[in-house]
């Protein structure tokens, strides 16, 4: 996981891991994603309340330590398969290519030609590898009248620009042939993989009910024989039932509009209540998505007292967004929310499961 060539002008912080990462920015920017990373997770096993949870929460912020620690004492650990798929985890999270790679939901045969969501959010192309090869001569010429004119000028900042233009068109043409033909094996690989994932979730999807269906196991049970009727005046008063606290909570969450206007939204949702803290794992959801959270009702307690529900968009290395914030009470059944914040629109729904 390693790039071939290691004498390029950026080493020693040449590609590594899956999804390589390259150049000394590159590395800093992921191992500070991994360290952002940690300490959330770290905070999530503080809360006792969460149960496994936390213990998992815990068990990975350990490991996201171990990595940034190894990588930052041998660069040469971040192609190490210890670490490397959390370091370039990292690195796709941090340049948004989580996000973007919702975009291809249902897409069989993405080109991989530099400049859309499969690739954008690694190459930094706006325009394909093929129109960037076409246009590099011309650019070069251009480049190169506007140089000669700004030495005749003695304009030496705008004869340095120019400069850096024809350097870096060279340098583009160099390099373009093998961006192309890496071009080609990744779509490659995508379609094959894309094709076989395909099938195997045709063939393994189960029959289950849809959210809202009750289970059989709650269907209505057959009554019992009513008993005889007492005596009037012996009677005793009915007393209310205690409330019952749900087994987990269900919130279902359809985003409208996204808060990223590059792409899906990496949504999480928390619940805060007297029994603690309980968070969901992300799940990406772009503009039209649907779905549906499941917490452990720990964070009730005792199910009597209401509830704060967060909907966050996350965002690095800036603070999540919070999207939506309700208060609910579990005995009142379901409630579904009105506003939405940051610029988004979320229709979210909080009933027990």
């Amino acid at each position: 996981m390693t790039e071939r060539d290691s004498k390029q002008s950026y080493a020693p912080f040449i590609g590594r891991g899956p999804i390589q990462v390259t150049f000394e920015g590159g590395y800093v920017q992921a191992l500070a994603y991994v360290e952002k990373r940690a300490e959330q997770l770290e905070a999530q096993a503080a809360d006792t309340a969460a149960g496994a949870t936390a213990k998992r929460a815990g068990e990975l912020a350990v490991k996201a330590r171990e990595a940034v620690a190894a990588i930052k004492s041998d660069i040469t650990e971040a192609a190490n398969p210890k670490y490397a798929f959390v370091f370039s985890a990292a690195f796709m999270h941090n340049v948004k290519g989580v996000k973007r790679s919702a975009e291809l939901k249902g897409k069989a045969a993405p080109s991989f030609a530099g400049h859309q969501a499969e690739d954008a959010w690694v190459t930094g192309f706006t325009e394909s590898f093929a129109d960037a090869e076409k246009l590099a001569p011309g650019r070069i010429a251009e480049a190169e009248k506007k140089h000669a004119a700004a030495l005749a000028a003695d304009d030496k900042p705008e004869a340095k620009k120019q400069q850096n233009v024809i350097a870096h068109q060279k340098r583009l043409q160099a390099l373009l042939p093998s961006l192309k033909r890496g071009a080609r094996i990744k779509a490659a690989i995508y379609q094959r993989a894309y094709k076989v994932l395909t099938k195997k979730v045709a063939a393994g999807t189960p029959a289950t009910p849809p959210p809202d269906a009750a289970p059989p196991a709650l269907a209505e049970p057959t009554p019992a024989p009513a008993p005889a009727e007492p005596t009037p005046a012996t009677t005793p008063a009915p007393e209310p039932a205690p409330a019952r606290r749900p087994q987990r909570v269900l919130v279902d969450v359809h985003v409208i509009k996204t808060e990223e206007w590059t792409g899906a939204d990496e949504v999480y949702v928390r619940i805060t209540g007297p029994g603690g803290t309980a968070t969901t794992q992300i799940h990406a959801l772009n503009d039209g998505e649907r779905f549906t959270f499941a917490l452990p009702a720990t964070a009730l307690g005792d199910g009597t007292k209401p509830v704060t529900v967060d909907v966050f968009d996350e965002d690095w290395p800036d603070a999540d967004d919070l999207i939506v914030r309700m208060q609910w009470q579990p005995s009142s059944g379901p409630i579904t929310n009105k506003v939405s914040y940051d610029e988004a629109d979320y229709r979210v729904t909080v009933r027990p499961g």
